[in-house]
């Protein structure tokens, strides 16, 4: 009966893995031309900027960009316990 029993489940392991060949075929790796996507265009990324208003950016107003130095230290390696 244990010899029986093996061909069945031998056989059982064939039909399902044949049968998951074909379900996988058809639906997981189906063909590519076969499915329409639409995407989104991507935005060209330009170099060029337009100047800033000279109402809010004039030569009165606060620049944020400038170097601002909080300590004295000027240290080249400030993480050597120095």
């Amino acid at each position: 009966m244990l010899k029986n029993q093996k061909v069945i489940y031998l056989g059982i392991g064939l039909f399902a893995g044949l049968f998951m060949a074909f379900v996988a075929n058809k639906y997981v790796f189906s063909n590519a031309g076969s499915k329409n996507v639409t995407v989104d265009a991507v935005p060209v990324i330009r170099t060029d900027f337009q100047a800033p208003s000279s109402k809010y950016f004039n030569s009165q107003a606060i620049d944020p960009t400038q170097i601002i130095n909080i300590a004295p230290n000027n240290s080249l390696q400030p993480f050597s316990g120095q």
